[in-house]
C-alpha cells in the first residue's frame, strides 16, 4: 500500500515494486519537518503514528498540523509508507516505516520515475498530461525528463496535450 497517486491509498501490484523503487528510492525529505521524521524512522525502523508524533517533538495544535503535512508529503513521494493498524482498545493508527527499511535493497540499478509513470498511463489508458503531473509530487523536472524519455523511446505519445500509451490496441 503507498498514497503516491494523489495521495490515496493504493495497492502496488508486486510485478511494479521495482518500477516504484526507482521512482522513490532516491527522494530526500524535502522540508526540516519532514527530516526529523525521516531521521526517527531511520533510527527506529517502524513507529506507530501516535508515538512517532511525539518522537518528533511535534507537540500541541500547530506543531501537529505542521506534522501531518510533513507526514503526507513523505507518503505522496513514496518515501514513508504507513500501514494501518488496530491497536490497543481498538484505537486505528499505522505504522510507518520508510521505503528504504521495508526494502533495504534497491530492487533495481535505474533511478527515475519512468517505468512507474508509464505502468500508470497504460492502466489508464490516456490522460491530459496537466493531470499526470498532478498524479505525484516527485519533482516536476524528473517527470518531465521521464515522459520525454518514454516519448522519445516510443512507450507513450503525446498529442494535442493527452498522454497516451503506445501499447493500446
Amino acid at each position: 500500500m503507498t498514497k503516491v497517486i494523489l495521495g490515496q491509498r493504493t495497492l502496488v501490484h508486486r510485478r511494479l515494486w521495482k518500477a516504484l523503487d526507482s521512482a522513490v528510492r532516491e527522494i530526500e525529505p524535502s522540508t526540516p519537518d519532514a527530516a526529523v521524521i525521516v531521521d526517527i524512522l531511520r533510527k527506529r525502523k517502524s513507529v506507530r503514528t501516535d508515538d512517532l508524533l511525539s518522537l518528533t517533538g511535534f507537540e500541541g495544535k500547530l506543531a501537529k498540523k505542521r506534522y501531518d503535512k510533513a507526514m503526507t508529503q513523505l507518503q505522496w513521494v513514496g518515501t514513508v509508507i504507513c500501514t494501518p493498524a488496530l491497536v490497543d482498545n481498538h484505537k486505528h493508527v499505522a505504522i510507518a516505516e520508510l521505503w528504504k527499511t521495508k526494502f533495504p535493497k534497491p530492487l533495481v540499478k535505474r533511478h527515475g520515475p519512468a517505468e512507474f509513470i508509464q505502468a500508470t498511463i497504460e492502466a489508464a489508458g490516456s490522460a491530459p498530461e496537466r493531470e499526470v503531473m498532478r498524479w505525484y509530487k516527485w519533482p516536476r523536472e524528473a517527470m518531465r525528463a521521464a515522459i520525454s524519455e518514454l516519448v522519445s523511446e516510443h512507450e507513450l505519445d503525446v498529442a494535442d496535450g493527452e498522454i497516451v500509451s503506445t501499447k493500446l490496441p
